[in-house]
C-alpha cells in the first residue's frame, strides 16, 4: 500500500492509504467499498489490495483503476452497485485529467518498489515530465494503448 501510495503521488495524484479501516464483513464490489487496503484519490477510491497470510508466505493482489470503465460497464452493472462506483471510485487518468501511459505508470511503480525494497530512506524517483507543454508528444506515445 505504502508503495503504490508512493507511486501515485509520484505522478501528482494527492494520494493517501487508509490502513486503519476496520471491517466486519467481507468487501463484495471493491472500488466501491472502504477497507484496510484501500488507497484514495481525495475522497474516492483509486485502488484497491487484498493481502492473504499463509503460514510461510503472503499472497497481495490489487487493482488500481487507470482509465474510467467505458459506459457499457456502468450501464450493465446492478443500480446500487452502479451508482456506488460512480460516487465513490475515481479513474487515474480522471484524478491527473490527462492520460497516462501503461509503461509510464509500470516504471514510477518499480522505480518506488526498488527504492522501497532497498530500504532506501528517500523513496526519490524519477520524475515524469507530464506538464501540459508534452500532452502531444504523450498523446502519439499512448495512442496504441487507448486503442479499443
Amino acid at each position: 500500500c505504502e508503495v503504490l501510495t508512493a507511486a501515485l503521488r509520484a505522478v501528482d495524484v494527492e494520494a493517501r492509504w487508509l490502513g486503519d479501516v476496520e471491517r466486519s464483513t467481507r468487501v463484495e464490489y471493491c472500488l466501491t467499498e472502504q477497507s484496510p487496503y484501500a488507497i484514495l484519490a481525495g475522497d474516492r477510491k483509486i485502488c484497491g489490495l487484498a493481502v492473504r497470510r499463509y503460514r510461510t508466505s503472503w499472497l497481495v493482489q490489487g487493482s488500481m483503476l487507470v482509465r474510467p470503465l467505458l459506459p457499457v460497464f456502468l450501464e450493465v452493472m446492478p443500480s446500487p452497485v452502479g451508482d456506488e462506483f460512480r460516487h465513490r471510485a475515481i479513474a487515474l487518468e480522471q484524478a491527473l485529467g490527462h492520460p497516462i501511459c501503461d509503461d509510464q505508470l509500470i516504471q514510477v511503480i518499480m522505480d518506488v518498489w526498488n527504492h522501497w525494497r532497498t530500504g532506501s530512506s528517500q523513496w526519490a524517483v524519477r520524475s515524469l515530465d507530464l506538464s501540459s507543454s508534452n500532452d502531444e508528444r504523450r498523446t502519439a506515445n499512448c495512442v496504441s494503448h487507448h486503442a479499443v
